[in-house]
């Protein structure tokens, strides 16, 4: 294949890619792995920090609405009375 065909169907985006090893591309994907794998690595990491703030989350709701359910109804109306 030569220069011109292989730019026309957007093999390279410029003459720099052309002119690069065989090796120097593989260096670039390799690199644009790593980058990707560090990425991924990190969306993982929030994810998980998200899940963990919503299971602390539940739980504090959980445990207010129980709270909730073992009010006693006097001392329910004596708090709204008070605020």
């Amino acid at each position: 294949m030569n220069k011109t065909l292989a730019n026309r169907q957007g093999f390279f985006h410029n003459e720099e890619e052309w002119d690069k090893t065989g090796a120097e591309r593989m260096a670039d994907q390799d690199e644009m792995i790593r980058n990707l794998m560090s990425i991924i690595e990190r969306m993982v990491d929030l994810q998980d920090r998200m899940v963990k703030q919503l299971e602390t989350v539940t739980s504090q709701v959980e445990e207010l609405q129980q709270r909730l359910d073992n009010l006693d109804p006097q001392d329910l109306s004596k708090q709204q009375r008070l605020n």
